[in-house]
């Protein structure tokens, strides 16, 4: 009589534990969802910006040698500040959020 309680018991440990495990790998998996997907866009579309930033600063510059009006490249400027300004906005915004000192190194 004792031996099927023990087994019940053993059972009711065995589903306990593996109800907590499952919990672990839930709040586990919200924080990359919620996150770590967070960060990979914003750094893929920091990236982005900055290649397009990129080659319009070579776009400036050669409009520049070839005496383009002064005040639209004076307007480009701005544009292109606007634009490198916004890449460091995205930057200290994953920054901010759980990061660890390896991934806060990366990013200074």
């Amino acid at each position: 009589m004792l031996a099927p309680l023990v087994v019940l018991a053993l059972l009711l440990l065995l589903a306990a534990t593996s109800y907590y495990g499952a919990q672990q790998q839930q709040a586990a998996l919200d924080n990359i969802f919620q996150v770590r997907f967070k960060h990979f866009r914003l750094a893929s579309e920091s990236d982005s910006r900055a290649q397009e930033t990129y080659g319009s600063i070579y776009y400036l510059l050669s409009a520049a040698a070839s005496n383009y009006p002064a005040d639209k490249l004076g307007i480009m400027s701005k544009e292109l500040q606007a634009r490198i300004k916004k890449i460091g906005e995205q930057l200290v915004e994953i920054g901010k959020d759980n990061t660890n000192e390896e991934e806060k190194a990366l990013l200074v």
